[in-house]
């Protein structure tokens, strides 16, 4: 149990999605396929209540994996209210990591759950970190972000723009981590030239409104760089208290292994 949940997954893969099922099937497809143990992977999706595509879909979900939770929700304001939708999808999370993905995302790297469970375990430094890799766009378009950090921030982002949003605070805080033995593709239109669908358009222009500018002028309001600040001030402040406690464990280890081998020395020098 962490943070009172209990921990079932290895990954809770964080996936809301619209209108686009057979997109869905295919990047759910490639994060199974290309994993070596299913079991450990935890698929939760948001569907709007108002998106019927779905519908006959959801048998073939549940054939692809039992590990799959569907949260149906009002729309509400759409692509200005992603950030919601992802927090609310790890607040239902039972996994050591929130690996936040996309219906046009799809997988390359054969194994790559296990190389996440090389980073959890401690392998290559502390496994609290966001973990970062290449994809045909930027680094950090689909973060993997360690359960304890959702935990200090109680969301993963206050803007639309969560990547961008939990890749700031997590380098200014020093948790950032690049695994170059993973890649994913974004097939998203204006990087592949596929997809040219209503999903993507819709953060094009809605309403009379772009709500990829809108979250973009969020972005800069003196209310979220405020936030963004307390974010990076909680991460700080949590482990520099952690870095203390440690220190001071090591040291009283230390001197405890220093004592015994003077006892250990002098007891020696008596029987010689």
């Amino acid at each position: 149990m962490i943070g009172g949940v209990y921990i079932s997954y290895l990954v809770s893969i964080i996936l809301p999605t619209r209108h686009r099922p057979e997109m869905l099937l295919k990047s759910i497809k490639s994060l199974l396929n290309n994993a070596r143990d299913i079991n450990k992977i935890q698929i939760l999706l948001k569907i709007d209540d108002d998106d019927y595509s779905y519908w006959n879909h959801y048998p073939e979900l549940y054939k692809l994996t039992p590990h799959i939770k569907i949260l149906i929700s009002p729309r509400n304001n759409g692509y200005n209210d992603l950030h919601k939708y992802i927090n609310d999808l790890c607040s239902i999370s039972e996994g050591k990591y929130l690996f936040v993905w996309n219906d046009d995302a799809i997988m390359q790297t054969d194994g790559w759950d296990e190389i996440i469970e090389e980073n959890e375990k401690g392998l290559f430094g502390d496994p609290i970190q966001l973990i970062v890799f290449p994809t045909n766009r930027l680094p950090g378009v689909f973060p993997l972000v360690h359960r304890k950090i959702y935990e200090i921030l109680g969301h993963l982002s206050c803007v639309a723009h969560t990547d961008a949003w939990i890749g700031n605070v997590t380098d200014k805080a020093d948790l950032m981590r690049y695994e170059p033995r993973l890649m994913a593709t974004h097939d998203r239109f204006d990087i592949t030239g596929n997809n040219d669908d209503k999903t993507y358009n819709s953060g094009l222009g809605e309403k009379d409104n772009n709500p990829y500018l809108l979250a973009g002028e969020t972005w800069v309001s003196m209310e979220m760089i405020l936030q963004r600040l307390e974010d990076i001030n909680k991460l700080r402040h949590y482990f520099d208290k952690e870095k203390i406690d440690k220190s001071s464990y090591i040291k009283s280890e230390a001197n405890l292994s220093t004592t015994n081998a003077t006892v250990d020395v002098s007891k020696i020098r008596e029987k010689i």
